[in-house]
């Protein structure tokens, strides 16, 4: 739909829900390069740093996260389609 058809009030939360999708997408670019980074660790087998129990709390709580976002990510770009 057009921005001209919507409502001031519907404008503004399209812009809001662009402006969260922005910081989101944002959040997911960083967290997928983190996640690159670890996961190039593990396949190198870099036990210096993969014995450290905080290394698997670290990955698990990105990759956890990140499937998080990805859900906002969708469910506010259901909402912004919606308008």
């Amino acid at each position: 739909k057009n921005a001209p058809n919507l409502t001031p009030d519907q404008q503004k939360k399209k812009k809001s829900l662009a402006h969260k999708l922005s910081q989101i997408e944002r959040e997911i670019q960083r967290l997928e390069a983190e996640i690159q980074q670890l996961d190039r660790v593990l396949v190198e087998g870099l036990e210096s740093v993969t014995d450290h129990d905080d290394f698997y709390k670290e990955y698990g709580h990105k990759k956890s996260k990140l499937e998080t976002l990805m859900a906002q990510w969708e469910g506010f770009s259901f909402e912004l389609e919606q308008l």
